[in-house]
Formats: structure tokens, C-alpha cells, sequence
């Protein structure tokens, strides 16, 4: 145990000194969760489970550091944790209108056990979660170099910026991984991408690390988003039917010149609450009052907390339309209609696919957004809290109510949420 915790401080030691020899333009410390799924795939809160994350930034030079727990509890009945720092630069040019770029990286990755385990189950008891006990892989700590680059070639048409990207990443005697993802970026705000991962084992020696290499290897669907002062990246992975998000605060932007004035583009996040105080997680990305929505839940089921071997996947993808009344003052109403479709998942036992159905949905929301567009702003970015009341009605969801009992009571046709999320309004 005093190895390990000799080796996080020298460590971190080690990247401390590297953040005061420059001042960074961006310093971003995270967190990441596998729940954060957007409706994807299945939950089963297993393979890369949780994590932290350090990154700055000055003008090209970049220092990343993050942390990552691998649990195998379904198989295996293993477990590892991850540490890797890298230090990058990134290279610009253009040539016949094309933006071209690399971005060449130099590192370390440290497996072992950091005690990540304890963090995982002290978290698990506090939100009533069952704890998880498993055997660490390895008793040792164990150190690669990585070597790698970002490869980029894209073209400009406005505020939208399209192009290919190619990554190369080789842990030594570890992992080497690389994709290529076609993306689309507004601005610097937003950038979704897709494409495709490969993961080549060269340690081969722990079954947990296969089966996480070979659930990776496959297509692959991301986004990430600059809000300012808050940042979030999301990676599904199709083979695995995995996903893995992060949400990160930018404290460099405190101190950044306020350039906002008018907003052209609003993402939102937040919790929504549903009668059986199951937590909702909401995404959502406006244009002018045009609106593409996403609300989605997973994890054990309230009503049958006993059987955490169920785990359900609920998700809502919807567009619409919201209007909000700018003449009331620092409280300002709105409200907004939505249509799409409702996707149902059950998974028992971690392997067994119980239930997984589509219907047609239409929706109402309403809330109270607090304080006019400019009232909290850093850098082009503008805050705002905004307080939702949501309706939903699920169309012939009586079939499904059938299959399960429990589940019954999440798949009913009405469905009223309550709770909070963050409005980001970007001047582009």
C-alpha cells in the first residue's frame, strides 16, 4: 500500500511542476461515470466504471493526467486500475483551403491498484448502491511509456468545421489502439463524431483486459462539448454496447474576458426526477427555439432495489419546438412541445436481455428559467438555471407493462418528471 501511495504522489508531484512552468489558457479537472449513456446500449456499470481527469492547456502545448477503474464482476471477477499522463503539442497548416493538423504525444500508463476499490464502494454505500468485491489482478504496480499522435484534415464552411480524424496511440508492451471518425464541429462549441476503434492486446495475460479490449474494438459514436466552464465528452462503444462521460470544470474561465452578447446555440444538462424518484438525465441542444432533446435513465430499479441484478435502460429522443417569455423580468416561463420515440431495456443477470422495445411519444415541458440571457456570463458563454416540470405520454406501452412486474411501473403510459438543469447559451 505504501508503494502505491509513494507512486500517485511522486506522480502527482511530477505534474504539478509541469503545470507551474507554464500558465495555462485552460485547466480542467473532471470526472467520468459509465452511466452517462445517453440512452445507448446497456448499464451494467462494468468494464471502464469510473474515473478523474487533469487537463491543461497553453496555446498548442497540452498536459493530460487521468485515472480510470476496469471491473470485470460479470466473468472474471477481476479488477485493475489506470493511471496515464501525456504531454502534447499540436502542429498547424492549411494547403488548398484544408486545415490540416497533428498532434504528436509522449506518456506513461501506470496499472495496479491505486485504491480505486475503496473510492468505488464508499461511493456505492453512500447512494445505497451494492459494494463490489474483487480481486485486484495484480498486487504490483506496473509502468509502460506511450507514444502516440492525432491526425487531423478538415475544411471550414462558416461556424461548421467537417473533416476526418485518425488517432494513433501505443501503450509499449501494453495496448496499441487507433481510429479513424469522419466529424462535425459548430464552432468550438460542439463536435460529434463517428467512426471506428481498433484495440491490439500485447498483454495478453489478464482475461479482464481482453474482454474490455475486444468490447472496444468496433464502431464508435462521441461528442464533446465546450461550454466555457463547464466541458463534457461522451464515447459509445457499439461492440460492447458500452458508453463512458465525463464532466469537467474549466476554473481558467473565471479569469477569461466576458465576450458574450447574443446567443446563437444552447446545450443543456441536467437531472429530472420521475414519481418513483428514479433519476433522469437530460441533454439537450437548441437552435433558435428548435429543439433536439434526450432524457434517459439507468441502473437498478427503485421499486425492486433488492434485485440490482436488473438493470434497466429508459430513454427518450425527441424534437421540438420551445418558446420562452422574455417580458417577466429576472424570472422568465417557457414552454415546450416535443415528439419522438421511447426506448425500453430490461438486462437481468448482467448477460439475459429481458426487454428491449421502441414506442411513439409526444411531450410537453414547462419550467421557470432564472435571470434574462447575460446575466451570468464567462468568456462567450451565458448561464442560466432553469427549473422543468415534464409530461410525456407513451403510446401502447400496455404489452410491455406484461413482460416484467416491476418494470411494469417504469413503463406506464404517463410519465411526469420534476427537476433542474443548466442552460449554456453560446455566442458563436
Amino acid at each position: 500500500m505504501k508503494r502505491r501511495i509513494y507512486f500517485l504522489l511522486i506522480t502527482f508531484l511530477s505534474f504539478s511542476n509541469l503545470l507551474f512552468a507554464f500558465s495555462p489558457d485552460s485547466l480542467i479537472v473532471g470526472t467520468g461515470n459509465d452511466w452517462y449513456t445517453l440512452g445507448l446500449g446497456v448499464n451494467l456499470d462494468d468494464g471502464l466504471s469510473f474515473g478523474g481527469q487533469l487537463q491543461a492547456t497553453e496555446k498548442n502545448l497540452q498536459l493530460n493526467a487521468a485515472i480510470w477503474a476496469i471491473t470485470d464482476k460479470v466473468e472474471n471477477l477481476k479488477r485493475y486500475d489506470l493511471g496515464k499522463a501525456d504531454i502534447s503539442y499540436a502542429l498547424h497548416s492549411s494547403y488548398q483551403g484544408f486545415l490540416v493538423s497533428a498532434k504528436p504525444k509522449l506518456g506513461f500508463l501506470a496499472v495496479g491498484n491505486f485504491g480505486l476499490a475503496t473510492i468505488q464502494n464508499t461511493f456505492h454505500t453512500w447512494i445505497g448502491r451494492d459494494r463490489l468485491f474483487l480481486d485486484y489482478e495484480t498486487p504490483y504496480s506496473l509502468l509502460y511509456a506511450t507514444i502516440g499522435s492525432d491526425f487531423t484534415l478538415s475544411r471550414r464552411l462558416g461556424i461548421i468545421e467537417t473533416g476526418v480524424k485518425g488517432t494513433y496511440d501505443k501503450v509499449i508492451g501494453w495496448e496499441t489502439n487507433r481510429s479513424a471518425t469522419f466529424f462535425i464541429s459548430l464552432g468550438s462549441v460542439l463536435t460529434i463524431q463517428a467512426g471506428y476503434l481498433s484495440v491490439v492486446n500485447q498483454f495478453t495475460g489478464w482475461e479482464t483486459h481482453n474482454k474490455l479490449s475486444e468490447s472496444y474494438t468496433g464502431p464508435i459514436l462521441a461528442y464533446r462539448f465546450d461550454g466555457g466552464l463547464f466541458q463534457t465528452d461522451w464515447i459509445y462503444h457499439g461492440s460492447g454496447q458500452t458508453s463512458y462521460g465525463t464532466l469537467g470544470l474549466d476554473v481558467m474561465q473565471f479569469f477569461a474576458p466576458k465576450t458574450y452578447k447574443e446567443t446563437d446555440f444552447t446545450f443543456s444538462s441536467g437531472f429530472l426526477y420521475d414519481t418513483l424518484g428514479q433519476q433522469n438525465r437530460l441533454f439537450s441542444l437548441s437552435f433558435h427555439g428548435v429543439v433536439f432533446e434526450i432524457k434517459h435513465m439507468n441502473g437498478p430499479m427503485f421499486n425492486a432495489f433488492d434485485q440490482q441484478d436488473k438493470r434497466i435502460t429508459i430513454a427518450s429522443y425527441m424534437v421540438g419546438y420551445s418558446r420562452e417569455c422574455t417580458d417577466t423580468g429576472f424570472v422568465r416561463p417557457y414552454g415546450k412541445f416535443l415528439a419522438g420515440i421511447q426506448r425500453y431495456n430490461l438486462n437481468e443477470n448482467y448477460t439475459d436481455t429481458k426487454i428491449e422495445e421502441l414506442r411513439p411519444t409526444l411531450g410537453i415541458e414547462s419550467g421557470l428559467l432564472i435571470a434574462p440571457e447575460g446575466t451570468w456570463v464567462t468568456g462567450n458563454n451565458s448561464y442560466r438555471l432553469n427549473l422543468v416540470l415534464s409530461l410525456q405520454y407513451v403510446f401502447k406501452t400496455e404489452a410491455i407493462q406484461a413482460i416484467d412486474a416491476d418494470f411494469a411501473a417504469h413503463a406506464e403510459n404517463w410519465i411526469l418528471m420534476a427537476g433542474f438543469a443548466l442552460e449554456i447559451d453560446h455566442d458563436l
